[in-house]
């Protein structure tokens, strides 16, 4: 019996800084991708996913990019914070 498929695509913003991490990720994991626009002056990269919902192993790496991205966003305003902190 063959599994059905549930393709869903999730549109994510990634910073430069972090493009190579992600981008190795999708690679490694074979997902389907499509860069949508670049965002130069904000150093943004707006990336198309496609993965299968029905995958646990999909769900587990989009939750381990998102976190990824979450983490170096919160490292970012921290480090905001700390210059201006005055």
């Amino acid at each position: 019996m063959k599994e059905d498929k549930e393709i869903i695509e999730e549109t994510i913003k990634i910073p430069a800084d972090m493009s190579i991490d992600v981008l190795a990720i999708i690679v490694k994991e074979k997902l389907k991708n499509e860069i949508i626009e670049v965002i130069e002056n904000r150093s943004i990269i707006v990336l198309a996913i496609s993965f299968d919902k029905s995958l646990i192993r999909h769900q587990n790496i989009m939750h381990d990019i998102r976190s990824m991205i979450d983490d170096y966003n919160n490292f970012r305003t921290e480090e905001v914070e700390k210059i201006n902190w005055r």
